[in-house]
């Protein structure tokens, strides 16, 4: 860092490339179209520059600049650049002490922390613009997302310097050959592609993945109790005749006494266990899905507060995993 005053600071800039075509105006070169966007430790402001480039293909295509399609999931003919700006307020508020300001070994760590709150900011932007535009295919990339960025310093007696700098990313190289799929999961591949079933279970999961990844670990539960109850009614309930299917899940999902439905968990304990013959009940897998998986589930979808972290939503994904696989070795033994 050029200056060893926090004070001196004005703002911490970075800037990005998102893979997409956010329809808002240049804020580049019109600072007052910026956004502020308010968080937990203050606000920063975003700027937006479409780059109308369309990404290079095989079969390439002469498109006008300002074109758009639909839904541009891959931002094939533009990507939006991201500038966030982050105050020495809010820097402040992300502990950054006028200490680590001036130890040199705590510049990484410095803006480490302004990038994650920008990203976590910028998140939230994308999350409102969904919601207003009803582009629900808009993502925002994640700290794992963003390969490479560009930090400035910009000071009250001028600019510190521009930085490139690469995440540290895992990037697994090959000498050139490439990267390919097992002969296990090609064999798998194969095997699947010679049928017209579908596998809406790892459908399910795959999901829920996708939300863990995006740190949305409330979707990821309630998607792996979606899948895990799927699997249940679906697959691990099987019979010949779907109406005895039907009679079979009627009769052991609903009370007796005032003909009202139980939850998943009840039903695992009753006709689940005695259409199996086991006592699923008293197994590992049962008590993991049932404490990571449909018991926090229930607590988010009736408004309970509810501490997430990635390390519950990886737990409800194993466990829901987990339950199935050892379901499904039941069923084909």
């Amino acid at each position: 860092m050029n200056f060893n005053s926090l004070e001196q600071l004005k703002y911490l800039e970075i800037e990005f490339l998102a893979f997409v075509p956010f329809d808002i105006q240049d804020s580049f070169t019109n600072d007052e179209l910026a956004y502020e966007v308010y968080g937990v430790y203050g606000k920063v402001k975003i700027q937006f520059e479409r780059v109308y480039d369309p990404v290079p293909q095989h079969f390439p295509l002469g498109i006008a600049k300002g074109a758009k399609i639909e839904v541009d999931r891959y931002g094939q003919l533009s990507r939006s650049v991201v500038r966030v700006q982050v105050p020495r307020t809010t820097l402040v508020k992300l502990d950054v002490s006028q200490k680590d300001w001036e130890n040199r070994s705590k510049q990484s760590e410095i803006e480490d922390k302004a990038l994650t709150y920008s990203l976590g900011l910028f998140n939230k932007f994308t999350e409102k613009y969904a919601e207003v535009t009803g582009d629900f295919w808009v993502t925002s990339p994640r700290k794992n997302d963003v390969l490479s960025h560009q930090i400035k310093y910009e000071f009250n007696i001028g600019t510190g310097g521009k930085s490139q700098k690469m995440m540290p990313i895992p990037v697994n190289f090959s000498g050139g050959v490439g990267h390919f799929v097992s002969e296990d999961q090609d064999e798998m591949l194969r095997k699947k592609l010679r049928s017209d079933e579908t596998d809406a279970v790892t459908s399910l999961l795959l999901s829920a993945k996708d939300f863990d990844h995006k740190e949305q670990f409330g979707l990821a539960i309630v998607q792996c109790a979606i899948a895990f109850e799927f699997f249940v009614y679906n697959e691990a309930i099987s019979f010949k005749s779907n109406t005895k299917k039907k009679n079979f899940i009627k009769e052991h999902t609903k009370k007796s006494e005032c003909g009202c439905h139980i939850g998943i968990n009840a039903f695992c304990n009753t006709g689940l266990s005695e259409h199996l013959g086991i006592n699923f009940s008293d197994t590992v897998e049962f008590q993991n899905v049932t404490n990571n998986v449909t018991s926090v589930r229930n607590k988010i979808v009736h408004g309970e507060v509810v501490k997430l972290s990635a390390e519950k939503s990886t737990q409800a994904i194993s466990s829901t995993q987990s339950a199935i696989n050892y379901l499904r070795k039941v069923i084909t033994e």
